[in-house]
């Protein structure tokens, strides 16, 4: 099964991984090179870290790409807005605070709810899985560290 994301998830996930492949590459093989230049390979820290970012940049290289291999592209404009689901943008009380959040629900390799120009979460984080399925008006509980928050459904969009 094929990890979803939207078609602007996925844009963004291919321009990660061009930029990792020909930019980072390239940044960190000057870092090694750099290194080197100092002399001694067996007491040089600074080619020691240089190695490492190059491992992790790799590791990270390969991630991506066996993600992108895996994806299943959500098609937004066939989504339902009566209902809750992946892709859906969701306008919610929570009520013990009196504030409205809005967030897309994606799924967890695209959520990133600190991005304030699209915040979103995760189908699997606490609100995200008690949000799916339900539609305007309902008050959903979600369990938090501090026990069972109730928020109501506002608005549901793409």
């Amino acid at each position: 099964m094929g990890v979803k994301l939207s078609a602007e998830g996925k844009l963004e996930k291919e321009r990660e991984l061009e930029y990792l492949k020909t930019v980072r590459r390239k940044e960190v093989a000057e870092e090694l090179k750099e290194a080197r230049s100092h002399g001694d390979l067996s007491e040089n820290a600074e080619y020691e870290a240089a190695k490492l970012a190059q491992e992790q940049l790799e590791i990270n290289i390969a991630q991506l790409e066996e993600l992108l291999r895996k994806a299943e592209v959500i098609d937004a404009a066939s989504m339902s807005i009566d209902v809750v689901g992946l892709g859906s943008v969701v306008k919610f009380l929570d009520e013990q605070q009196g504030r409205e959040y809005e967030y897309r629900i994606t799924s967890s390799s695209e959520a990133n709810p600190r991005d304030a120009s699209k915040p979103s979460i995760s189908e699997l984080s606490p609100i995200g899985k008690c949000l799916l399925g339900h539609r305007v008006g309902d008050a959903v509980n979600v369990g938090a560290l501090n026990g069972t928050r109730v928020i109501k459904i506002l608005s549901i969009g793409r």
